[in-house]
């Protein structure tokens, strides 16, 4: 079977931070964490999509990444009440991208081809919600 190789586009604009008013300071910390977060992640390998040991040893690797990622949000002290809950959010969808990477790779390496293509249409789905709350941040910062 061959599958996608999947790496969402977990990335907050480097511009939204010339956008932040009030909040400014709220929204350079939370951009730098997020854009920090993303730098460690290098840029996705070609990979074959046939080479199942080698996309599951990436989802792994970057399943880390996000969990790391979410922490690193978590552990943000934004005063913005709505700007928090936004990052909340965003924290929340990255801890779920992790695990869903995870059980993307457990299920690739046991070949469970049904189980597989569910996982790639959560990951999909994650990358349509952050999308939405990247939009949502930007309206934020942008308004202040």
């Amino acid at each position: 079977m061959a599958v996608k190789t999947w790496r969402g586009a977990w990335l907050v604009a480097a511009a939204l931070v010339s956008a932040c008013g009030g909040v400014r300071e709220d929204c350079e910390r939370f951009v730098a964490v997020v854009n920090r977060g993303v730098e460690r992640m290098r840029p996705p390998p070609r990979l074959d999509p046939k080479d199942i040991a080698r996309i599951v040893k990436e989802r792994r690797e970057l399943a880390k990444h996000y969990e790391l990622l979410a922490s690193d949000v978590g552990a943000l002290k934004l005063s913005d009440r709505k700007l928090r809950a936004l990052a909340g959010r965003y924290g929340a969808l990255t801890a779920e991208a992790a695990r869903a990477l995870g059980k993307s790779a457990d299920s690739l390496e046991q070949r469970n081809h049904e189980e597989s293509r569910k996982r790639e249409r959560r990951l999909d789905a994650l990358s349509n919600d952050e999308r939405k709350v990247v939009k949502s941040v930007v309206g934020r910062c942008a308004a202040e």
